[in-house]
């Protein structure tokens, strides 16, 4: 058991197969086939300042270092913190289906099929269909760099045959040292289990789709952090625009009345005539 929870705490300090880093993606897309994306990507703060009093420090660099390399690539990126998870808010907006599959970060497995529109006269038909897979995002370069600044924190090795000691990112750390110190916290013990949801919003209320909670009829979020992975999100809605059709019967009408105008005054110059 304590070579278990060993094996458990060395992966949470190197933030891979970790419950200590939180993914929450949000897709909010609008009647004109418009997507704003954001994401979430949160660390579990609370656990790394109860085991590293150098945590902060790193953090501080690990988060400065994301957001500058994510406003480069045009996104808005802002702190993010409750109480146990602090990082960056990201966030994308006005983007077309393509534009928003291409910014998708890393974790979601997607092609050419996996946002579908097929445009009618009144009705449009959309499938969204694609993979997510966690391990891919925990092993992301993003995560890399905090895991670089992160770890730097971690208590330092103590050469000694009693020790079980890992390499984590080219230094020694005392996986014992990192055990004790997570034991010795008082009171309920900051969770590792993972987190991470995707919450996507639509114009209309779906006729299919495979989320793990209806949030309300046009709102619908996904358990990323499953056991069993990639996750499979599928959704399918249609959109009506009426609007097309009401302008359609305008003519019709407006067309008749021309029609019903003329003919009228030329029946009325025939008896002009006689």
């Amino acid at each position: 058991m304590k070579k278990i929870l060993l094996i458990i705490l060395a992966s949470t300090i190197t933030l891979i197969t970790t419950g200590c880093v939180k993914f929450e993606y949000t897709m909010d897309i609008n009647k004109n086939d418009r997507i704003n994306f954001s994401q979430t990507q949160g660390f579990n703060v609370q656990f790394f300042r109860a085991i590293s009093s150098g945590f902060d420090q790193g953090f501080k660099k690990s988060v400065a270092t994301l957001a500058e390399k994510y406003k480069k690539q045009g996104f808005q990126a802002n702190e993010y913190n409750d109480e146990a998870f602090a990082g960056l808010n990201i966030s994308k907006n006005n983007l077309t289906f393509k534009q928003t599959r291409e910014i998708l970060p890393a974790g979601f497995k997607v092609d050419d099929n996996s946002f579908i529109i097929n445009k009618g006269f009144v009705k449009s038909s959309y499938k969204l269909h694609f993979y997510y897979d966690i391990r891919e995002a925990l092993s992301s370069p993003e995560i890399a760099v905090a895991q670089r600044e992160i770890s730097s924190g971690t208590p330092n090795v103590i050469l000694s045959r009693d020790m079980e000691v890992r390499r984590i990112n080219g230094q020694w750390v005392n996986m014992t040292a990192i055990k004790d110190e997570y034991d010795a916290i008082e009171g309920e013990k900051p969770s590792i289990v993972p987190i991470s949801k995707l919450n996507i919003k639509i114009p209309a209320k779906a006729k299919n789709n495979n989320a793990d909670k209806v949030l309300s009829d046009t709102e619908y979020q996904w358990n990323l952090a499953k056991e069993a992975q990639p996750v499979e999100i599928y959704l399918e809605y249609d959109v009506f625009d009426f609007s097309k059709l009401m302008i359609t019967l305008s003519l019709i009408l407006l067309l008749s009345a021309v029609f019903y105008l003329v003919n009228k005054l030329q029946k009325s110059d025939v008896v002009k005539g006689l």
